[in-house]
């Protein structure tokens, strides 16, 4: 939601500076162009020269108005993105600090190759359009190609409603109450990974009371683990982010951070302490906080963390990096640790047993 806010700083200089790419592009074809009719009335356009100046307008002036009009299109495009998918904010804002310098290079290569000769700025400019490339493929990963809504009716007590083939399975940290549960299943075509990249759907439920229609908990996976968040506080819209290329969906369900963000996004920003702070969050390695923008965090996320640190967590899952990621996130309650994908274990093709206690984790 930040994001959105630094569009009205960037819109204006992007435009600018846009604007006055293209104002120098046009320029030059205008004395290119002087140059063509003067050699093409000395010379025919089959003389050496001429080809020089043609292919000069080709290179400089022809090709950047191209790619400019490609860059409008798809600034076009992901405005019309922005409105139906929020995600895609980041994708405009790096899109507006970095089509300018895009179109600059464009143009400015071939002004270097032919008429300066300058071989290493060539070069130079050569590699910053591919990490600029890379970085709009990376914002690109983070937008959803669609998503799938379910809504279906739970109740806790087995002998009401029987839902799992083994009651064990069931949350044991729920009332014995109805709920609404809202299941929400994202798809994006791609997340990289190593060897090979592929496609990646995440699952977000919100647990709401059916008699007294409070949401209770917010449901997510993570590799196939189902971590159950609590909504602590007055949470009166439920914001969530995802991880830019693994999809992770963080739900912000304590209420004095929701507080904090909407005060925050209220507000006008000021641009030199948000980009201050948010290099100080990147050198802390408080990654979790980069989306909001600033160094708060509420101290029931701390209270989390300290329920399940990564070192117990590294006794389950055998992996350094996983528990890590785990343990920083706020659940309070984590079913199926070793992975619902273990089929072996978890499937009715598989073992066929129930999950033992040492497969669930409850933390109350």
């Amino acid at each position: 939601a930040f994001e959105r806010k630094l569009h009205k700083y960037f819109y204006p200089i992007s435009v600018l500076l846009f604007t006055s790419i293209l104002t120098i592009i046009f320029f030059n074809s205008f004395f290119i162009l002087n140059d063509i009719w003067a050699s093409m009335g000395t010379f025919s356009i089959y003389n050496p020269l001429s080809q020089l100046f043609i292919n000069m307008f080709l290179r400089i002036v022809f090709i950047p108005l191209i790619v400019a009009g490609l860059l409008l299109g798809i600034l076009l495009r992901i405005r019309y993105l922005n409105k139906i998918k929020p995600e895609s904010s980041l994708s405009l804002l790096w899109f507006l600090i970095l089509s300018p310098i895009t179109l600059f290079a464009v143009s400015y290569i071939p002004y270097a190759n032919m008429i300066l000769m300058d071989f290493q700025l060539v070069q130079f400019l050569s590699i910053l359009l591919s990490i600029i490339v890379f970085i709009y493929i990376l914002s690109a990963l983070r937008i959803r190609a669609f998503e799938n809504i379910t809504i279906f009716l739970y109740h806790n007590d087995e002998n009401i409603l029987k839902t799992f083939r083994y009651s064990v399975d069931r949350p044991r940290w729920l009332n014995n109450d109805y709920y609404w549960v809202i299941r929400y299943m994202y798809f994006w075509p791609v997340e990289i990974t190593f060897p090979l990249p592929h496609i990646d759907w995440e699952r977000l439920e919100l647990w709401v009371n059916a008699r007294t229609g409070k949401l209770e908990w917010v449901v997510t996976d993570y590799h196939y683990r189902e971590l159950w968040y609590e909504i602590n506080g007055k949470v009166d819209r439920l914001l969530v982010d995802f991880d830019p290329n693994f999809h992770t969906p963080m739900p912000i369900t304590i209420g004095d951070e929701y507080s904090f963000i909407q005060n925050f996004l209220a507000n006008n920003i000021d641009l030199k302490n948000f980009i201050k702070s948010q290099l100080k969050l990147i050198v802390k390695g408080k990654w979790m906080n980069l989306w909001i923008g600033t160094i708060f965090e509420s101290p029931i996320r701390e209270y989390y963390r300290n329920l399940h640190r990564a070192e117990k967590i590294m006794e389950i899952v055998g992996s350094r990096l996983l528990s890590s990621r785990l343990a920083a996130l706020h659940w309070k309650n984590w079913r199926y640790p070793l992975g619902t994908d273990r089929k072996e274990i978890y499937s009715i093709n598989g073992r066929n047993h129930p999950a033992t206690p040492g497969d669930i984790i409850l933390i109350e």
